[in-house]
């Protein structure tokens, strides 16, 4: 959708099926009404709608709603649902959200909010985003589609957008896109937030919370690669460290993390380059340096093989945002 649609005032429908997630319901629509208010003006009239009403949230908190199947023309629909939402929903919803597509509305999946985009067929041959948590039984669901673990990411008229707090910073960024970076400033200042994430972000997962406390080598081998970025340990040394040999902490890092230590290693580096490049001023000699790259063409083609993006061009997108 372009910059005038949305400046002329873009009509946007919020789908609560039900045990809708309220923090992500919350943050889009509380994020549009503050837009409005500091404009002084409708930049965007929301409509919530449901298949039944009041909408029931997973914590039981009831919102009034209008009847999606009579909802107005919409600009663009948001679908907010959670693993809870039961399925009786059915058919005559999915086809609702077929027409709607057809009809030229953009479509938006919250958390999953996409699997209910999934099951429109929408989504069979695109790029999605889905919650990391619902990863491998998303791969079940849509074998055709390339999934990232990125916070959210736009396709052809289609968004995904990972859940949870990622749903404030889509909208956030929505309204720097539309209505400009002040607005957008101004917006994320009053809520208290440090910055606007972008949607190629991923999604951020700490070991721990994925292991728990069932391979603790391994959460500690994670731990001194992310203390120790600019000087790297070798894997000897980060083996030896945790007490293992080099054979048994590779093998750990491909059973749990599909990859070797010093890929993951690699990407923990380049993951702390992008942000600094990102959120400070630093050189990008300087942060090529902080982040263990000996030189500056190994830290730019390394950089390049990850992100598909030289640090100059980040550098270039981040001033032009």
């Amino acid at each position: 959708m372009n910059a005038s649609a949305d400046s002329s005032g873009t009509t946007i429908g919020c789908l609560l099926l039900p045990n809708f997630s309220l923090l992500e319901y919350s943050s889009v629509s509380e994020v549009l009404a503050q837009a409005n208010e500091h404009q002084g003006r409708p930049l965007y009239q929301v409509h919530t709608l449901g298949v039944e009403t009041p909408a029931v949230s997973q914590g039981g908190i009831k919102v009034s709603c209008e009847s999606a199947l009579f909802a107005p023309k919409l600009d663009v629909l948001v679908v907010f649902a959670t693993r809870r939402t039961p399925q009786y929903c059915g058919d005559e919803i999915i086809q609702w959200l077929q027409a709607q597509s057809n009809s030229g509305v953009e479509l938006v999946g919250v958390g999953d909010g996409i699997q209910w985009l999934a099951r429109t067929g929408l989504l069979r041959n695109k790029t999605v985003t889905v919650p990391w948590w619902d990863r491998l039984e998303a791969r079940n669901r849509l074998p055709d589609s390339e999934l990232r673990n990125c916070l959210y990411l736009s396709q052809d008229n289609l968004s995904s957008v990972a859940g949870g707090m990622s749903a404030l910073h889509w909208v956030l960024d929505r309204v720097r896109k539309h209505q400009g970076e002040a607005l957008a400033s101004t917006l994320a200042d009053h809520l208290l937030i440090e910055r606007i994430r972008s949607g190629d972000e991923l999604q951020r997962v700490p070991l721990q919370s994925r292991l728990g406390q069932s391979q603790p080598k391994l959460t500690e081998a994670v731990a001194l690669m992310e203390a120790n970025i600019e000087e790297p340990l070798t894997t000897e040394d980060i083996a030896a460290h945790v007490g293992l040999s080099r054979r048994q902490l590779e093998r750990l890092f491909k059973r749990y993390l599909n990859t070797v230590p010093s890929r993951y290693y690699l990407q923990i580096r380049l993951e702390r380059a992008r942000k600094l490049l990102r959120e400070t001023s630093l050189s990008i000699v300087d942060i090529g340096l902080q982040c263990g790259f000996s030189s500056g063409p190994h830290f730019s083609t390394s950089y390049r093989n990850h992100f598909n993006i030289t640090p100059s061009e980040e550098r270039i997108l981040r001033d032009r945002r």
